[in-house]
């Protein structure tokens, strides 16, 4: 290259060096900033990360405990709704990176199977004097409102629960010395302040078995004891030879129905499961034991809406002995229910009735004892009321004058007890029956050995009328229930999950409404940093 010489322009050696600077200054304003932004951005991140982990951790906690909603039924209906009463819910197992969660739930509504102008009294004895034998109702408690006036713990124990579960009130005109009063109180649909005395329900009229029919060997629940409904004339025994269903439907007995140690016996289709899964698998399924034979059609076809209904005339009676037999005495009725369009629906929720008045040849007549019971003719639904006219003949088992005594281990005679609970020895015993007992001319017993009471759960929770109710105990069963219990089918809960570990704390709840059966509706579902 040819030397600079400055005769040919100017010499500008070094002036690009400006430019380099001008545009680092300018490059340093935008990049600095940005430099700055991504650091901030970089430190944040971790805790952004940090806190949605968290949360997720607590949606998931939430989910969970969906997962499980009988469950979470019974834990969280002992829970209350502030925070200090709820009850605890089993966390999530821990897992690497996340933080350790509390759950809580509790209570904040409830509803109930009884609709407020459905409240019929809970416990209703007829005859003269009868009364004094009903414990005295709870007194006023402004902590405990809902228990002012039901039946007192001697025959409702689960009003010592938490939170108490009351069994009503009683009639204040039990054992009234005029035995007509009661009747002026009389309904036959269940009726607020009222004395519910029900219809007979049209029975099916064909005989059955005292036996019943069983299961085929190929039965996945196992052997099982199946009887339809229909018209019973001898002594049916239930014991521990097979656990025992009853066909959804009515059944009529003229004799005793009794329940031994070791028998599990379930009635009609509903809440509790049976032996059989369906009604209809036992109608298609089921055959004589001895001949290994169906039943006839007309044995099976009574069966209708679910839950069962027993009828008792003539001797026909309930029997529980826990000294016969091994093993715990398991009898569960299901809730008798039809459907609504159906004019039966006013017997709904009635599981034991008798056959009441007097039966001379075609006709049925009050049972009048004066200065002791009087009681009106029965009268079945429908068009034709007189018992006779369905083959039902009224019950001769009437309430003596004095208290009732055991009949378990005698002949029966007209003093036994229609409804009669002998647990004398220590095999557990687990009575439900949770539909309304009717029984106004007979009596009801219970007697209970102090080596029974610690094994016995008893609970008639749809109410009773009765010409008298009695209790011979040496000490309470464990838990008993005399008289209508409010059964709650669907409750609202506050659910909270919580870290208790790291932070951020996140705080998650959830309201929802959840069925007894377990289906569930979620009213909101929230998180957020505490």
């Amino acid at each position: 290259m040819r030397p600079h010489d400055a005769r040919h322009g100017r010499d500008d050696r070094g002036s690009v060096l400006p430019l380099v600077l001008v545009l680092v200054i300018i490059a340093g304003m935008f990049v600095v900033p940005l430099l700055g932004y991504a650091t901030g951005v970089l430190r944040n991140s971790g805790m952004v990360e940090s806190q949605t982990t968290r949360a997720e951790a607590v949606k998931a906690s939430l989910r969970i405990a969906l997962q499980d909603a009988t469950k979470m039924y019974a834990v969280c209906s002992v829970g209350g709704a502030t925070t200090a009463n709820r009850a605890p819910l089993a966390p999530p197992p821990p897992a690497p990176g996340l933080p350790s969660i509390s759950i809580n739930c509790g209570t904040i509504a409830a509803t109930t199977t009884n609709k407020p102008g459905e409240q019929r009294w809970a416990m209703t004895v007829v005859q003269a004097g009868a009364g004094a034998a009903v414990p005295a109702p709870e007194p006023d408690d402004s902590s405990h409102p809902e228990l002012n006036g039901t039946i007192g713990a001697a025959w409702c124990t689960s009003k010592l629960a938490n939170p108490p579960t009351p069994c009503g009130r009683a009639y204040p005109g039990n054992g009234a010395t005029d035995t007509l009063a009661w009747q002026a109180d009389i309904a036959n649909t269940s009726t607020n302040g009222k004395v519910f005395v029900p219809f007979l329900p049209t029975p099916d009229t064909d005989l059955q078995p005292a036996s019943g029919f069983v299961m085929p060997s190929w039965n996945p629940d196992g052997p099982c004891r199946v009887f339809f409904p229909g018209r019973y004339i001898d002594d049916v025994v239930l014991d521990a030879s097979k656990p025992t269903y009853f066909v959804s439907g009515i059944y009529y007995f003229e004799k005793s129905v009794t329940v031994r140690a070791g028998a599990t016996v379930v009635v009609g289709t509903g809440s509790v499961p049976g032996c059989v899964d369906s009604d209809s698998t036992a109608a298609l399924s089921a055959i004589d034991e001895a001949t290994g034979l169906q039943p006839r059609v007309d044995q099976v076809n009574g069966a209708s809406g679910v839950g069962g209904t027993f009828v008792f005339g003539r001797q026909g009676r309930l029997v529980f002995d826990n000294a016969t037999g091994a093993g715990t005495l398991t009898f569960l009725m299901n809730r008798r229910v039809e459907h609504e369009s159906k004019p039966e629906v006013v017997m709904n929720d009635v599981s034991i009735v008798t056959v009441n008045g007097v039966t001379t040849g075609s006709v049925t007549t009050a049972l009048d004892i004066p200065g002791q019971l009087n009681v009106p003719a029965g009268a079945v639904f429908g068009t034709f009321p007189e018992p006779s006219t369905h083959e039902y003949s009224a019950s001769t088992l009437i309430s003596p004058a004095v208290a009732p005594t055991p009949c378990v281990a005698v002949a029966v005679n007209a003093a036994c007890p229609v409804v009669e609970l002998s647990l004398t020895t220590a095999n557990e015993v687990d009575i439900q029956v949770p539909g309304y007992v009717a029984i106004p001319q007979g009596s009801m017993l219970l007697d209970v050995d102090a080596v029974a009471a610690p094994n016995a759960s008893v609970s008639f929770s749809g109410g009773v009328v009765a010409a008298q109710v009695a209790a011979t105990v040496d000490a309470a069963p464990t838990f008993l229930q005399w008289g209508i219990v409010e059964t709650i089918v669907q409750r609202t809960f506050i659910v909270e999950a919580r870290t208790t570990s790291g932070q951020p704390e996140i705080t998650g709840s959830m309201i929802l409404q959840v069925n007894e059966s377990g289906g569930y509706d979620i009213n909101s579902f929230t998180v957020e940093r505490s």
